[in-house]
């Protein structure tokens, strides 16, 4: 399935671990397009871990993360204006 995931955490104190921590999840598992915006083709179960991992990280109550599945990447077009860094990603 095709992933596009974006997040915002707050910047309250001592929170830069907790951004610094999801920043380096969300890149082991999807392709970087801008710092809170990452996009990437995962199996159920490598999506099922990502979202495991960043809600042991997150607080709930104060950062969001969106998540928009597509399940067939055969029924998405993806365009990119500007520069468009493609990446290898490192779980396939």
């Amino acid at each position: 399935m095709l992933v596009i995931l974006s997040y915002d955490i707050k910047e309250v104190k001592n929170r830069s671990k907790v951004l610094r921590e999801v920043h380096k999840v969300c890149k082991k598992y999807l392709y970087r397009k801008q710092f809170s915006y990452f996009y990437g083709e995962l199996t159920k179960p490598l999506y099922n871990q990502l979202i495991n991992k960043l809600l042991k990280i997150i607080n709930v109550e104060i950062d969001s993360i969106i998540v928009i599945k597509i399940p067939n990447k055969n029924n998405a077009e993806t365009i990119f204006f500007g520069k468009n860094d493609e990446h290898i990603n490192i779980i396939s």
